[in-house]
């Protein structure tokens, strides 16, 4: 039924990198519409979204200097915490060593706590 209603042809190209939740990059203009179409219409819909893999392979990949979380609420930060935690991301190894980075220059704000979104802002 998805597939009837979302032919290949309403598909683009793309302008900015996704991940998907198998931890796969699909860059604009340099993949393949069909792979991406299969994938969004078949494994994002009936396989489970790894969402700490995701975030482990968009850290890794992209280097960012802060993560920012956009909302609504907060309910994501401790997740993705975890997942940088995890991966060792710019030398995270415990919640603790998280935590006094947090202290310092934020390396994850969520725009959802009204001080974060200050700093994101500025």
């Amino acid at each position: 039924m998805a597939r009837a209603e979302n032919p290949l042809n309403d598909f683009g190209v793309g302008e900015i990198p996704a991940i998907d939740g198998q931890g796969r990059i699909w860059s604009p203009r340099a993949f393949n519409r069909d792979a991406i179409y299969a994938y969004t219409l078949g494994a994002q819909l009936t396989d489970s979204y790894d969402f700490t893999r995701a975030v482990q392979v968009a850290a890794a990949e992209f280097a960012p200097d802060t993560v920012i979380v956009l909302g609504p609420g907060t309910t994501l930060g401790a997740p993705i915490a975890q997942a940088l935690i995890a991966s060792g991301w710019r030398g995270l190894s415990s919640k603790a060593d998280f935590q006094a980075r947090q202290q310092g220059e934020p390396i994850l704000i969520s725009m959802g706590m009204a001080e974060q979104r200050a700093w994101a802002l500025s």
